[in-house]
């Protein structure tokens, strides 16, 4: 199973820490595609944003957000296009604009659910469904510095900080990973990782 043929394109965060809403704007706008009913891709800054709001009322500061925070936070306040507020390195710590909360109120979030149990063979079924798992890893230097071709299986090299991505297809013994890195990062943007390693760090 491989959905990545619908992506419109492979985020990059750049310098900030706005996985959380890369990852969640892709899985949101890669389940529209795949269950033929598109949406607008979801601003990555917007969902950032919320999840703040509700991580520490009132304070940006780029540090990163929880990703259960998001998933709260869009069903109170509803998401909006990144066509109407960009995610860009300039913004991460801009207050979004007033209408965009007004806007968001037509889009609410409306469900999440967490994989317990299998989490592979869950993830698959998920997949076949047209539903994309976002998760957590813990980032070691090898990740960073995979190269194409090259399935992540076990972390090595100094630890540089905690990450979220987007599984988007899978093959016996791995899955198909989308970063937001850019498409320069190991095989345009994505990397296969295996089933051991997500369950290692489920």
């Amino acid at each position: 199973r491989d959905w990545s043929h619908l992506l419109d394109f492979v985020p990059d965060q750049g310098p900030t820490n706005r996985c959380v809403g890369w990852s969640f704007s892709s899985a949101m706008y890669l389940a529209g595609q795949a269950k033929v009913a598109p949406i607008k891709r979801p601003s990555a800054k917007w969902l950032y944003d919320i999840a703040r709001y509700y991580d520490t009322p009132n304070v940006l500061v780029d540090i990163g957000s929880r990703p259960r925070s998001m998933a709260l936070a869009a069903t109170k306040h509803g998401v909006v296009s990144e066509e109407m507020l960009a995610s860009t390195a300039a913004n991460v710590d801009d207050p979004p604009p007033f209408d965009a909360d007004l806007a968001g109120a037509d889009a609410l979030f409306t469900g999440y659910y967490k994989l317990d149990g299998d989490v592979p063979t869950l993830m698959r079924m998920a997949l076949d469904k047209g539903h994309f798992p976002v998760f957590a890893i813990v980032v070691h230097e090898s990740f960073s510095e995979l190269s194409r071709g090259d399935v992540y299986d076990e972390p090595d090299g100094a630890e540089l900080g905690r990450h979220m991505i987007t599984a988007v297809g899978y093959r016996p013994g791995a899955f198909l990973i989308l970063n937001s890195w850019s498409k320069w990062w190991a095989d345009d943007g994505f990397c296969w990782m295996s089933d051991r390693f997500v369950s290692s760090n489920y």
